[in-house]
């Protein structure tokens, strides 16, 4: 689930910040995730892991344009 929105703003991001900062796709992967981790530990700790994951995956589906 997270990995669906990593990779959306990937997409998004990656290039611009290629350019700009000079960053290759490995350091982008690896700032996203060190950036965004504790922010889910912290959601996932408050409201249960199991809402967490859900609220991701339905609002992944609904970036991706998915149903469901």
């Amino acid at each position: 689930m997270a990995d669906a929105c990593e990779m959306m703003l990937l997409a998004v991001l990656s290039p611009e910040l290629r350019c700009q900062w000079g960053l290759s796709h490995t350091d982008i992967v690896f700032i996203g995730m060190g950036t965004m981790s504790p922010f889910w530990r912290i959601l996932a700790d408050i409201y249960g892991r199991r809402n967490v994951s859900a609220f991701v995956r339905v609002h992944s589906n609904r970036a991706l344009g998915k149903q469901g």
